[in-house]
């Protein structure tokens, strides 16, 4: 990797093969790890960005990665059939799950890594972590759209006409939310309260939980699809992609029924990624032109503004929050530090 950044507060970037389908990091932070979507699966160092390995993990190319939060084992999903788990410090292949479909679209570890969901078309499969089959659900209308992790007991299921809700270990949702219009964008506020969702005719739709029928709410006026949606822990903020805008909906107290987001702007075209820091306010968020921004959305300054000169398509936080990691469409990766 090169360290050639002019950013003061960047530790090093680089370049890989390809577009950046997925990044995340080890949960001590040693390592960061990002995937192109041709197949390629590399581990650098963390502080110093020095390539650890490299392994084509899908020949035919990759949709997306993921780390346990338990152990840092990776979990990618391709083109052909298979999600893949990978020993994290070697990138050594660990077990293959066969997805049920061609293409593994969607792939998630549970938030104590200790239960895989998978889904390939209208295929979703619930896995023991260490890659064994759980249960495969196979009565689903149309193909899963997006997958969402409540806790480590609950999961969320998108696809067009219904959003399912699922606890680990039964055969059955305990709720279904119907909803016609297709959706493209999932998520379960972690105390349960909201489930919300993106969808194809550029609103979000929110669900309170448990649902009773005419309480649906709807968040409307957005200029395109909404794809991002981001949980800020300590507030119970939800921030979403709005244009170029940032538009954060206050999700406590009474919910966001009858009141006005709050608008972040700043970026100078339409934004491609959205992810709060874990457990803390600040707000990173990328566009199309490549601008990163990191801000406290309390604070009018920002932390680090940067062009990195390429649509973004990755941020991930590291666990303690302390760095970001950037990827773009043309295969950049820029670790960034935040004190």
């Amino acid at each position: 990797m090169q360290h050639d950044t002019e950013n003061d507060q960047a530790l090093w970037d680089g370049l890989i093969d390809d577009y950046v389908a997925g990044a995340g990091w080890l949960p001590d932070g040693r390592l960061a790890y990002v995937a192109s979507v041709s197949g390629w699966l590399y581990g650098f160092s963390g502080t110093f960005g020095t390539e650890v390995f490299r392994v084509q993990a899908h020949p035919n190319g990759l949709n997306t990665l993921a780390v346990s939060p338990l152990d840092g084992r990776l979990l990618t999903a391709g083109k052909d059939g298979l999600a893949k788990l990978w020993q994290p410090d070697t990138g050594v292949l660990l077990a293959e799950l066969p997805a049920g479909a061609d293409w593994v679209e969607h792939a998630a570890f549970s938030p104590n890594g200790r239960h895989i969901l998978t889904a390939a078309g209208k295929t979703l499969i619930l896995w023991r972590g260490d890659g064994s089959e759980l249960i495969r659900y196979t009565d689903f209308e149309s193909t899963i759209s997006a997958i969402h992790w409540r806790d480590a007991d609950h999961f969320a299921v998108a696809c067009y006409g219904a959003i399912r809700l699922f606890q680990v270990g039964s055969k059955r949702p305990f709720e279904q939310l119907i909803w016609k219009t297709p959706m493209i964008s999932l998520l379960w506020s972690p105390d349960g309260r909201y489930v919300l969702a993106g969808t194809q005719d550029a609103r979000i739709q929110v669900w309170k939980t448990p649902f009773v029928p005419g309480d649906e709410l709807e968040m409307s006026g957005y200029p395109n699809k909404v794809k991002e949606l981001s949980w800020c822990v300590p507030k119970q903020w939800v921030a979403t992609n709005s244009g170029k805008q940032i538009m954060i909906w206050d999700m406590a107290g009474k919910g966001p029924e009858g009141q006005r987001p709050m608008s972040l702007p700043g970026h100078i075209d339409k934004i491609t990624r959205l992810a709060f820091q874990p457990a803390d306010e600040w707000l990173a968020s990328g566009d199309t032109v490549g601008l990163v921004i990191v801000r406290h959305t309390r604070k009018p300054s920002y932390l680090i503004e940067d062009a990195i000169g390429s649509p973004i398509a990755q941020l991930a936080w590291s666990a303690d929050g302390r760095r970001l990691l950037i990827g773009t469409e043309s295969g950049q990766v820029v670790v960034w530090q935040h004190e």
